[in-house]
């Protein structure tokens, strides 16, 4: 079986990784307590969306793995799949409101390849979505990504 690759696009601290570009919208990307924090603009659907620069793309199906806390909603999709069209997003899962950091998985169906990683302010709620580790693996969710991770460096 071939080995998983890992694509980090944020672990903690105050930038993306290099290789990673916000393309979001609607939104204010900022860093604070050690996080990753998207604020949507109020009544507007704002989003950060982390464009692969490294490559045309992450991966095909796998895992988007990251820790959140919220006291909102938010959806996770990917977009840029090739062979569709490049406006279209794919939902591939959402969060509910956790008071502490709370850990998500989300399987990409094998069919999408795609460019980017989609968090959105899912009922446009203007409330800060805080987030630690932005991690994609070309592998299955089952893995423990995080450990992975740390053994890559």
């Amino acid at each position: 079986m071939v080995s998983a690759t890992y694509s980090v696009v944020y672990e903690t601290g105050k930038k993306l990784n290099s290789g990673f570009d916000n393309w979001g919208w609607d939104s204010k990307m900022s860093f604070k307590d050690n996080s990753l924090v998207l604020t949507a603009d109020p009544d507007e659907y704002g989003a950060i969306s982390l464009k692969n620069l490294n490559s045309n793309y992450y991966g095909k199906g796998g895992c988007i793995y990251l820790q959140v806390k919220t006291e909102t909603e938010g959806l996770v999709k990917v977009q840029g799949v090739r062979g569709y069209d490049e406006t279209e997003a794919f939902n591939v899962g959402s969060f509910r409101s956790s008071s502490d950091f709370t850990e998500y998985k989300f399987e990409v169906d094998d069919e999408y390849q795609f460019d980017r990683i989609i968090v959105q302010d899912g009922p446009a709620s203007n409330i800060p979505i805080y987030m630690r580790y932005i991690i994609y693996s070309t592998g299955s969710c089952d893995d423990h990504i995080l450990e992975h991770h740390h053994h890559h460096h």
